[in-house]
């Protein structure tokens, strides 16, 4: 995943509060409940904005819940490895890598 891929969403994604003080629900049991309030939102956008194009729901099911972000973050993470890091890395330790192979 790419930051260009986040175009029209300004790289959002929503989630639902969690308050967990005096709370006895699993994290399953919150996951469960995040997902019903946006499915009950994508829904109620839906038949009041009849002309959304037909992707519109899947697109904005995919910018909802803890899941997404995570796994949104982790793509961003790996591309700053990837992208960064590693070459950032490898480049700084060459000299160094050349030096023990001698």
């Amino acid at each position: 995943m790419h930051f260009s891929e986040l175009a029209g969403l300004a790289g959002c994604v929503a989630i639902a509060n969690r308050k967990t003080e005096g709370c006895t629900l699993s994290l399953e049991q919150f996951d469960s409940n995040e997902r019903g309030i946006f499915r009950d939102m994508i829904t109620q956008v839906s038949s009041e904005s009849p002309t959304m194009p037909a992707d519109f729901n899947a697109k904005l099911a995919d910018h909802m819940t803890i899941q997404q972000l995570i796994i949104k973050l982790d793509g961003l993470y790996q591309d700053f490895i990837a992208q960064h890091w590693t070459p950032q890395t490898l480049q700084k330790f060459a000299p160094k890598i050349a030096t023990i192979q001698l």
